[in-house]
């Protein structure tokens, strides 16, 4: 494989795209795949026409090579829920555009809604603070993985409010 094919065993450490994650994932993705030189195999030019053509014309070329590592980097790299999503799709450049279309929709909904649990989460009656930190911990996470960013202080500010007087 040439300097500039892209390398197709990338190292992927990161969750798999689920319905939650997508914002998180795909600035880690595209970051693994601008690293791995695979990036322009997905977003090579804004024409996805001009993009199969010029596949399509070089079929053993570099870019050819790039946007199939690229396209089984994403496919592989998602949870079993979202594969049927993609599975059918032959192109980095439709598979990306089509989670990006679907979820990223979603996750600014998602966010408030998420933001507004987070504020508004209150210690339970006889629940011990382990399980409460445990409770605002995963809604913290998943606000995180919605792609919304919190500074520690607020995460630590809105624990603080939850806790029972006692």
């Amino acid at each position: 494989m040439g300097k500039d094919d892209g390398e197709s065993d990338i190292k992927l450490k990161f969750d798999k795209l689920n319905n939650r994650n997508f914002p998180i994932w795909a600035k880690k993705m595209r970051h693994t795949l601008g690293k791995a030189r695979m990036w322009d195999g997905v977003i090579a030019t804004d024409d996805p026409l001009a993009l199969a053509a010029e596949i399509a014309a070089k079929p053993d070329g570099p870019l050819a090579r790039r946007n199939a590592n690229a396209y089984h980097a994403i496919v592989f790299y998602v949870t079993d829920e979202v594969y049927p999503l993609v599975a059918a799709i032959d192109s980095a450049y439709v598979a990306w555009t089509e989670l990006r279309n679907m979820f990223e929709s979603v996750s600014t909904p998602r966010q408030l809604d998420l933001s507004q649990q987070l504020h508004s989460i209150r210690q339970l009656p006889g629940e011990g603070i382990a399980s409460f930190f445990e409770r605002v911990r995963a809604l913290y996470n998943d606000y995180c993985a919605a792609g919304a960013i919190m500074p520690p202080h607020m995460y630590a500010h809105a624990t603080l409010l939850g806790l029972r007087p006692e």
